[in-house]
């Protein structure tokens, strides 16, 4: 039985999201910056993620309006272009872009570019974030004078501000996964649809469109991320034919999924021959022979070796029967077989197509798409079970199909139709004929109604009008070919009826010996014979195995089968031209030609040429049949030849020859002489250069080129060059290109003399040649062509160094070994105390995956420092290089970054751990720009900490436990940052921070999933000091300053889940009760379209 549909998306949860999907985000609040003078330099263009904006000078200039795409993790391109006044001066850049949208453009959200002293435009990469929260945020571009600016807020300085808006989008997605099961009901003739909702992709919500092929209209479905894993019905009662399809659509367009689905086919109840469905008459069946099995009776020429199904059809008269599958409903190729007898013993039905079979119907269909339809016509006598097989022209060829069938009964009936084989005058033949000899055929009518006469051919030949009830003479038919009759009646042309009769037997050949042998002139004359009951004489000489097309051999093993033997003599032109290709040629023939001076004897023959496959290009392709033989000769004139005639591996049947005299003028061809078995037309030669190794190629001619004065050489080089090169006789010509090693070079080799081509033994001649490897000057190791050149990797031996490579005199040598090229191997810093370091012989398998503020570049070393509650710079300026440096907390092998940077003292580093955390190690990679490596000085200055204590409270739900929280001070009515500090709410909402900066600031908390408060003008001095936060609003999931459609899509995506879920979200289950349900939705709701507080306050 099965389930009626059933929406599992709540009504309640539905109304929900789409009141939170239409309402908007609050417009976000950020510092004031700008420049005090901007009339000595400026931006004239600005250009990143889609946006191209051409500006002029301004203090400050707002273009929020132009919005530029990115994507967490992916660097994007920024290029920016300005003017100055006066050549020389220094000119800094500045980006920030806030990738937390916390409003706040802090330091790990800047990037830094090279200075410029006159006009220039600058590129480079910015880092993404992994973690950049996806939306619209903002970006900020600085161009100062003389010195960079000290923040994103300052306000007196020469240059410009301008500042641009940033769309985060997902970089990638991923599409659902869903599985579909269609659930047939046969008895009802239809299908249901049910999706199993394996996987949601990257996606919380996904709509599903359905198109049904009849048109009904289908209500779109929409299913929440909380159904994943579950199986949903999602259309029912679809009637067997009609298909449907279905369109997925998640949040993002490029991760949608199209799929289509129909019916499963119920199971074939004709598969077999004795469970044959009757055929209707002037009807049609539409079926299926999905789930059949392969029959193996066949009449088709390639056998049956697809799925079949089985028909009957029994007339009660006679009956012409169309049967076609041409129909749009015929999803695949398509066979017929018509059969009659008993399912036990089947006979295939010469009446319909190609005995018994046809795959095509080119006369019975002309839809668009259906070629490969099957059809046909037969007639159907009275009383007679014809069997009808439809199966797949290809194996495993199967789908549906429309089985049309078309009767006509008859109101006349066929003859019957006796043959006889009689000699011209109709009286009966007794024994054998000689071959060529022709015979006749006697054809007598009887019984059959409705036609008066028939028109009765043989072999498709002229027809002789025949009453009914009479007979006739029929022929000539050639002996050796079976006479086929057909009888077709002049009044009633479907009443008609048709026969074969077998050939007379063929008379042994009188010319089977050679002292037997029939004359042939050399004028043309086409003269006929067969070699039929020839038989091999004892003995018999055959030419030797070889070339199927050559001039000297046969190629079925050197044997004669049934030969026979004719005679021609040498004409004065002294050339023939021996021809098997004609019309009277029926079989696959070989040809030998000798001399001999006793016929009887055959050690006195001479082979003077020999062929089975005539040869190209002395001949053309035979249009009267394939593995003809022909060949040309040079004889001697009024010599007698013996012309032997044989069938490839036994081959009989009537053969036809031509002997031409030709021109003599390839008589006079030589070929040419070579001085040596081992002679070579052509050799490779190596190529070896600094950057390139490979090899050359050269031709030769010997010294004595026979007739011809020079060779053609038409070559080929894989992937490369192609052209000829005529070369001389007795030189040598070296092509130019440098082929590379295991590239094949293809030539052909031809005689100057065309006249010669095909007659001067082994021309043309086709060869390949390649060189794999390259005997080239010592390497390093003293290799021929080998590996090991100056500037590569190779081992010194010294387990103390590292990077160790060949240099100009291959000298190994290499770099004293780091011990701190993995965070693990971490070097201790201490205050003060300047270190000198180095990169070279450091490897990428330490190098992070996560940068922040800086780019990926060179391998670099990692050293530690432990956080005393205040600043701390790290400084690389003057060191050798060019360098970067990243600071990372966490653990050495789980590391979290803070913050980086390139360029701060010229083209070294320099970077501020802001208020650091007390007793927190930060582990610091020092490396290189780009590709640099070399020597550095790394200097950690420690501030003194703060003895300052801050005690505060928040008025919260105490069921949700311990929570992250961040405090940030600002300068009191500014969004300029003072310090940022990490700590953790209890349950009771009371938090603890040693160590903070005395001073008056306004403060803002966030704690993890709530809105962020801020407290203005708090005083902070020496001691301990208390702050009340108050009341804080729940509902900000994922931290990004304000509840909306973000925070949303993660409680759709862990809805209906409790604590040990692996899809819980801690942060979701707003009330803190262990379920994420419609309480918490209810909370956020109330929550909605509000956002936290921002500096200034």
């Amino acid at each position: 039985m099965r389930k009626p549909f059933t929406n599992l998306v709540g009504a309640c949860c539905s109304l929900v999201f789409l009141t939170l999907i239409s309402t908007n985000i609050a417009s976000a609040q950020y510092c004031a910056s700008s420049s005090t003078d901007s009339g000595f330099e400026w931006l004239t263009n600005v250009t990143f993620g889609g946006v191209d904006n051409d500006t002029e000078g301004s203090g400050y200039s707002d273009f929020t309006d132009q919005v530029g795409t990115v994507s967490p993790g992916i660097p994007f391109s920024f290029t920016a272009s300005h003017t100055q006044s006066f050549s020389g001066d220094n000119e800094h850049l500045q980006v920030w872009v806030d990738w937390n949208q916390d409003e706040v453009f802090s330091p790990n959200e800047r990037t830094q570019f090279a200075v410029c002293t006159d006009p220039c435009t600058r590129t480079q990469m910015i880092p993404v974030p992994p973690g950049a929260l996806l939306g619209a945020t903002r970006m900020r571009v600085i161009l100062s004078y003389n010195i960079a600016a000290a923040g994103p807020c300052i306000t007196a300085f020469d240059g410009e501000v301008e500042d641009y808006g940033v769309n985060v989008v997902p970089g990638a997605c991923t599409a659902p996964d869903f599985t579909y099961t269609v659930t047939n009901d046969c008895e009802a003739e239809n299908y249901d649809v049910s999706a199993f909702l394996t996987d949601f992709g990257s996606n919380t919500f996904v709509t599903v469109y359905l198109t049904r092929s009849d048109a009904v209209p289908v209500s779109p479905v929409t299913l929440i991320v909380a159904l994943e894993g579950q199986t949903v019905n999602i259309l029912n009662n679809v009637p067997f034919g009609v298909t449907v399809s279905a369109s997925i659509e998640g949040q993002n367009p490029i991760c949608n999924l199209t799929t289509n689905f129909a019916q499963l086919i119920c199971p074939v109840t004709n598969d077999e021959c004795a469970d044959a469905l009757p055929l209707p008459c002037n009807g049609s069946y539409l079926g299926t022979n999905i789930g059949a099995t392969v029959d193996t009776v066949g009449c088709a020429p390639f056998g049956n070796g697809a799925p079949g199904v089985w028909f009957t059809y029994t007339p009660t008269a006679q009956t012409i029967v169309t049967l076609a599958t041409c129909d749009p409903q015929t999803t695949f190729d398509t066979d017929l077989t018509v059969f009659t007898g008993t399912c036990g013993e089947l006979t295939c039905f010469d009446g319909f197509g190609f005995g018994g079979y046809t795959d095509g119907s080119t006369p019975f269909c002309n839809l668009t798409g259906q070629f490969f339809s099957a059809g046909g016509t037969f007639t159907a006598f009275a009383d007679e079970t014809y069997y009808i097989l439809l199966a797949g022209y290809f194996a495993g060829e199967e789908g549906q199909y429309n089985l049309t069938v078309t009767c006509e009964e008859l109101t006349c009936t066929s003859p019957d139709l006796a043959l006889s084989v009689v000699d011209i005058n109709g009286d009966p033949i007794e024994g054998c004929l000689a071959a060529g000899a022709d015979y006749y055929v006697n054809a007598s009518l009887s019984n059959g109604t409705g036609n008066a006469n028939y028109d009765v051919t043989v072999n498709g030949g002229t027809p002789v009008s025949i009453p009914a009830g009479g007979s006739a003479i029929l022929g000539p038919v050639s002996t050796g070919s079976p006479a086929n009759v057909l009888a077709t009646g002049a009044d009633a042309p479907l009443c008609g009826a048709s026969g074969s009769a077998a050939s007379p037997e063929v008379c042994a050949a009188l010319n089977d010996l050679p002292c037997n042998a029939i004359a042939i002139p050399t004028d043309g004359t086409l003269i006929t014979g067969s070699n039929i009951g020839a038989t091999a004489d004892t003995n018999e000489v055959a030419p030797p195995n070889g070339a199927c097309n050559g001039t000297m051999s046969w190629c079925d093993g050197a044997v004669v089968n049934n030969s026979i033997w004719y005679t021609f003599v040498g004409p004065a032109s002294g050339r023939v031209r021996i021809d098997g290709c004609n019309p009277g040629s029926s079989f696959d023939s070989q040809f030998a030609i000798y001399t001999a001076d006793d016929c009887n004897d055959y050690d006195t023959y001479t082979l003077i040429g020999a062929n089975d496959d005539r040869p190209a290009p002395l001949f053309a392709a035979c249009e009267f049949g394939l593995f003809r033989s022909g060949i040309e000769l040079c004889i001697e004139e009024g010599v007698t030849y013996y012309l032997q005639v044989d069938g490839y591996f036994g081959a009989t049947g009537i053969a036809g020859i031509t002997i031409d005299e030709i021109d003599a003028e390839a008589c006079n061809c030589s070929p040419p002489v070579f001085p040596d078995a081992g002679f070579t037309l052509a050799n490779t030669v190596a190529y070896c250069a600094v950057d390139t190794v490979g090899y050359q190629v050269t031709f030769y001619t010997p010294e004595d080129p026979g007739s011809s004065e020079f060779f053609i050489y038409t070559y080929s080089i894989d992937g490369g060059n192609s052209g000829v090169e005529f070369v001389a006789a007795g030189d040598s010509v070296t092509l130019a290109d440098i082929i590379p090693l295991g590239t094949v070079i293809s030539a052909t080799i031809t005689l100057s003399d065309s006249s010669c081509t095909g007659v001067v033994p082994l021309f043309p001649f086709n060869f390949a040649i390649a060189q794999n490897t390259a005997a080239c000057d010592l390497d390093c190791n003293g290799v021929a062509g080998g590996p090991a050149l100056p500037g590569t990797a190779c081992d010194d031996g010294d387990p103390l160094t590292t990077g160790d490579s060949y240099n100009a005199d291959c000298e190994c040598s290499g770099f004293p070994a780091i011990s701190n090229d993995e965070p693990c191997d971490a070097i201790p810093l201490e205050c003060d105390v300047t270190v000198n370091g180095t990169t070279l012989g450091a490897t990428s398998t330490g190098a992070p995956t996560d940068f922040c503020g800086t780019f990926s570049g060179a391998p670099g070393v990692w050293y530690t420092i432990v956080g005393n509650g205040a600043d701390i710079d790290l400084s690389l300026c003057g060191s050798s290089y060019d360098t970067q440096v990243q600071v990372y907390t966490g653990t050495c092998d789980d590391l979290i970054c803070v913050g980086g940077n390139d360029d701060s003292c010229g083209l070294q580093s320099e970077y501020t751990i802001a208020a650091s955390q007390s007793g927190v190690t930060y582990y610091v990679y020092v490396y290189g720009f780009a590709s640099g490596t070399g020597t550095f000085t790394i200097t950690p200055t420690c501030n003194v900490a703060n003895p300052a204590v801050l005690n505060g409270t928040v008025n919260w739900n105490s069921n949700c436990g311990n929570r992250d929280a961040t405090v940030r001070f600002y300068t009191p009515g500014t969004a300029t940052l003072i310090a940022t500090y990490n700590t953790t709410i209890a349950a009771d909402g009371t938090f603890n921070i040693p160590n903070v900066a005395i001073g008056t600031y306004d403060v803002i908390v966030k704690v993890q999933g709530y809105l962020a408060k801020g407290i203005e003008d708090v005083v902070i001095a020496a001691g301990n000091n208390s702050l009340a936060v108050g009341a804080i609003r729940n509902g900000n999931i994922n931290n990004d300053g304000a509840v909306n459609i973000f925070d949303v899509s993660l409680i759709n995506a862990a809805f209906n889940t409790s604590v040990g879920n692996p899809s819980y979200n801690s942060l979701a289950d707003l009330n803190c009760d262990g379920n994420i349900n419609i309480f918490d939705i209810s909370i956020l709701n109330a929550s909605f379209n509000q956002s936290g507080a921002t500096a200034p306050l």
